[in-house]
């Protein structure tokens, strides 16, 4: 869980946040937190996830599109 400091404003962000994740495929998501939220390398998440680096990166590469989105 991560939190917000801050009024009214950074809870709905966070929220939003929060629901926009929820979108996102499982793969995606976990990739995506542990390289941002988390500042993981990409070798560390590959093991965590048990996958290969391409693997890694396609998905983050992919969830970061699609919350632009």
């Amino acid at each position: 869980m991560v939190g917000v400091s801050g009024g009214h404003d950074g809870k709905i962000e966070l929220k939003e946040a929060q629901r926009l994740l929820g979108y996102l495929p499982s793969d995606q998501r976990e990739g995506l937190l542990l390289i941002v939220l988390e500042g993981m390398s990409y070798g560390e998440t590959v093991e965590i996830a048990d996958c290969v680096v391409g693997t890694m990166k396609s998905c983050v590469f992919r969830a970061r599109r699609q919350l632009q989105a």
